[in-house]
């Protein structure tokens, strides 16, 4: 006679089990809440855009790291700003990998 894990007989029965193991990530999303910097208010809906670059070339709006730092330079313009919109990293649609801040002539959509 033989001796298995289960029994005890004259033939030997081998048993294969696989074990499959899914390891699940846990997927967090987040969501922001877009807030004016002091002395600013949201004109339009969340996302409300002005067409075009602004008051600046296109590539000088890529430089300012926050939406305080943009209010900043639209009220350097001694007056002639009256909008600004600001973007962080992945925010602006058409310019993924920048911080985006557009200065505006007019607060009109």
């Amino acid at each position: 006679t033989t001796t298995t894990t289960t029994t005890t007989t004259t033939t030997t029965t081998t048993t294969t089990t696989t074990t499959t193991t899914t390891t699940t990530t846990p997927t967090t999303t987040t969501t922001m809440t877009a807030v004016c910097p002091s002395g600013s208010k949201q004109i339009g809906p969340h996302n409300a855009d002005i067409p075009g670059c602004g008051m600046e070339p296109c590539d000088a709006r890529y430089f300012v790291s926050s939406a305080e730092e943009c209010r900043d330079k639209c009220l350097a313009m001694a007056g002639r700003c009256k909008a600004f919109s600001w973007t962080p990293l992945g925010g602006d649609k058409n310019h993924m990998s920048n911080t985006v801040c557009t200065v505006y002539d007019t607060a009109k959509q």
